[in-house]
């Protein structure tokens, strides 16, 4: 039976918990709680469906809606889900989902299971059924995996062959130390670092979002943890990780411009995983590798940080990428045009 439920309920929110505790194919934008602080864009509204069979909670779907300027029509995604236990439970859940859309005006529906293109045949039959097609003309996406089982010194082992020296030397030399990140101020030193990361090709994040995202780990412990490097009192790195099951997820992460001369990125990363090894983790998400590295001399932003991650031990995976549902054939067609008509202007202003 597919219900709807208050994201902020704490029930609704515990037995989604538990799901995707239980999902290695969960990511974390599908935990309830996160669209209380998805301050990514303004006017979203959310909306949660689960499939319960008696007291277990079988699939989940965290519906976002977002309305388009100018046009009386909305769009919806479902982003980074849905999860479920197993695949029969997504035919229902995609029809609630998609019922519901429809009496909310939205004209198209996007679903982005996160799951490896090896295990797409088993979601490919519901999609269809249900009317959703794969997006084209996108990137494919896929992600970054490392293995946590070799523990510490196996873990720094993968790392790229100019990064392994350079960490062993802070070890060795004590040149940084971690910590939890877990007061206002550290929330404000993040913030700082993570603002001029912004230059760098980071998403802007205003002010509240990283102190209501520690607010949330902290009533929530097991969803993960917040790290600071430091020089003494002086904080040079960052990061969030969160928790899903066996899978730990690099979420955010900034550095400070002093001190060029240390791996600050590459050692935070490598305490990060050394940290989620210990909590339990088996793998590290480094949470995106959609474009690749690109080729030296002619890498974009998003290639940068791909090339950094590339050197952290991972293994690349495919993910099985975003579907479709057209809902309302007219406004979705007058979208996709103007979607096309914004990127070509785009494009020629390059």
């Amino acid at each position: 039976m597919v219900t709807e439920v208050d994201p902020g309920d704490g029930d609704a929110g515990r037995q989604a918990g538990a799901l995707i505790t239980a999902s290695p194919q969960a990511h974390y934008t599908q935990y309830p709680q996160w669209a209380a602080i998805d301050t990514e864009v303004a006017d979203a509204r959310f909306r949660l469906f689960q499939v319960r069979n008696g007291a277990d909670c079988e699939g989940l779907a965290l519906a976002r809606m977002r309305k388009l300027p100018g046009l009386p029509f909305r769009v919806a995604d479902v982003p980074g889900g849905p999860v479920v236990r197993h695949p029969q439970a997504l035919p229902p859940l995609l029809q609630a989902v998609r019922e519901a859309m429809l009496q909310e005006r939205v004209a198209t529906l996007d679903v982005s299971p996160y799951v490896g293109r090896d295990e797409e045949t088993n979601w490919h039959t519901p999609l269809v059924q249900a009317g959703f097609q794969p997006l084209t003309g996108q990137p494919m996406p896929a992600t970054l995996e490392v293995d946590l089982s070799p523990g510490a010194e196996g873990i720094l082992a993968g790392f790229r062959k100019s990064y392994r020296p350079l960490v062993r030397r802070v070890l060795r030399e004590d040149s940084l130390q971690v910590r939890n990140l877990a007061t206002g101020e550290d929330v404000e030193a993040f913030q700082r670092m993570y603002d001029a990361m912004v230059a760098k090709g980071a998403t802007p994040r205003p002010s509240p979002f990283f102190r209501d995202l520690l607010d949330f780990l902290e009533r929530a412990p097991a969803r993960g943890f917040a790290l600071l490097a430091c020089q003494g009192d002086l904080p040079l790195a960052g990061t969030f990780v969160l928790r899903h099951g066996p899978r730990a997820i690099y979420a955010f992460g900034a550095t400070a411009a002093l001190h060029p001369e240390l791996p600050k990125g590459a050692f935070m990363q490598y305490a990060a995983m050394c940290r989620a090894h210990q909590d339990g983790a088996s793998t590290y998400d480094l949470n995106g590798f959609t474009m690749g590295t690109g080729e030296p001399g002619s890498r974009n932003a998003v290639q940068q940080v791909n090339f950094w991650k590339s050197g952290l031990g991972g293994q690349p995976r495919p993910l099985m990428g975003p579907w479709q549902a057209t809902l309302r054939p007219v406004p979705a067609i007058l979208i996709r045009t103007a979607r096309r008509l914004a990127a070509s202007l785009k494009s020629g202003r390059r």
